[in-house]
């Protein structure tokens, strides 16, 4: 299971809306749904609260936190490796008198 995928799993099995748990958690509600959708990742001392507000084992978030910093960082290199593959076909292609003269 995904950390941000067990983060909103765990705020709806309490029954709460994203602008309850920005409450308990002390943070905002654009931020919570910013983690749930994946598109922020969650801070340490969020994640630490997290454990304390939904009684998860530290350990257990630990492993999902592992998780979705590998898959950051597998994203963020596929995308390094997309940009420089468009770069250099780019590159390529401005070579070609065909196509730019």
């Amino acid at each position: 299971m995904q950390l941000v995928q067990f983060i909103k799993e765990c705020r709806q099995a309490k029954a709460w809306r994203q602008s309850e748990m920005a409450d308990q958690m002390g943070i905002s509600t654009q931020a919570i749904s910013n983690i749930e959708r994946g598109v922020m990742k969650p801070p340490i001392h969020f994640l630490i609260k997290f454990c304390k507000v939904f009684d998860v084992p530290e350990d257990k978030v630990q492993e999902l936190f592992v998780a979705y910093q590998m898959d950051v960082a597998e994203k963020e290199s596929a995308e390094k490796w997309k940009k420089a593959v468009v770069t250099k076909s780019i590159k390529e292609l401005q070579k070609s008198p065909i196509i730019w003269n």
